[in-house]
Order: C-alpha cells, then structure tokens, then sequence
C-alpha cells in the first residue's frame, strides 16, 4: 500500500503498489484521482482506498457510501481518541450502516 494524493504518489502507487490510499479529498476528488491511478496502472490492479474522521454515525456512514459510489473499495474510520467511547462510536455507525445511511 501507498498512500498521498499528488501526481507523483499516484504514479508511486501505479507503479509499485497493490493499494493506494487516498486522505483529505472529496469522493469527487477521490473519483478523479482513481480514475487517473486506474490510467496509470494499465493492465496493473491497484485497489483505490480511503480514509475519513469520525464526526457521528449518520454523517460519516453517509459519507463512507459516498467514497464508495466514488469507486472506493475500503474506507477506513478513524474513530477518534479510546476515550471510553469508542466501542460505542464504532457500534453507532454499524447500526447507520446497516440501516442504510
């Protein structure tokens, strides 16, 4: 896996890797740039993944389908600090998930 956002990083993760994660886009940007990684790679397949913030279950679930509607293979959460709430915050966002947010 590599990671980054930049033409240079896409054509590292075109290149070399089996993965790609991308941060900090938009699925529009995301879609745009996967695109451009799918291009790149050729005959090559390079899984185009995510990862986004916590921000509470109904947002990032709406989110998280998004980056996959953007072509997304994975998302990853991060679910913030284990402040004795992580448990919880993970559970909330599988019930949003599986409800179909």
């Amino acid at each position: 896996m590599t990671g980054g956002t930049s033409a240079p990083a896409l054509r590292r993760a075109a290149r070399y890797a089996d993965s790609w994660q991308a941060f900090a886009l938009t699925p529009p940007e995301f879609a745009d740039r996967a695109a451009r990684l799918r291009e790149l790679a050729g005959d090559r397949r390079v899984t185009a993944t995510t990862r986004i913030a916590w921000t509470d279950a109904r947002t990032t679930a709406a989110e998280a389908h998004a980056f996959g509607a953007a072509g997304a293979a994975a998302v990853a959460v991060h679910f913030g600090a284990d402040d004795g709430g992580y448990g919880e915050r993970m559970t909330a966002l599988a019930r949003e998930w599986a409800a179909g947010s």
